[in-house]
């Protein structure tokens, strides 16, 4: 099963070879951490503006067969291969009333959410 995370995990490990990289821990104090993530949140943007009708709902479905989202390693809110579900927590992340944002209110799928090249590519193509 091919995915954005699966690409994302290859790259911190290549990168990271003996580094903080390849350490979760440690990651976030790896310059190119900030690089590798600006351009994994630039991608799924690209991807969430050019495909609006494909969104997490309950999974995705190949070959007949109905697979739900998951996330495989679990985070430290999560077990592992919990489904993910469109409206289900984004620990830690809170809103500014205290609940957690979801992964629907993270959407921002309006001409002023993405960079105007974004936009403007659309509306040429």
């Amino acid at each position: 099963r091919g995915s954005l995370e699966g690409v994302h995990d290859t790259v911190h490990l290549l990168l990271g070879g003996n580094g903080q990289m390849s350490y979760p821990d440690y990651t976030g104090f790896d310059p190119i951490f900030f690089l590798h993530h600006a351009n994994v949140d630039r991608l799924l943007a690209l991807w969430e503006w050019c495909y609006t009708e494909y969104w997490m709902e309950s999974g995705y479905e190949h070959d007949g067969e109905q697979y739900p989202w998951t996330q495989a390693r679990g985070t430290y809110a999560q077990v592992y291969d919990e489904q993910l579900l469109p409206d289900g927590p984004l620990q830690p992340f809170r809103t500014e009333q205290g609940d957690y944002w979801t992964s629907s209110q993270a959407r921002f799928l309006h001409e002023q959410g993405y960079p105007k090249c974004f936009s403007n590519l659309l509306s040429i193509g």
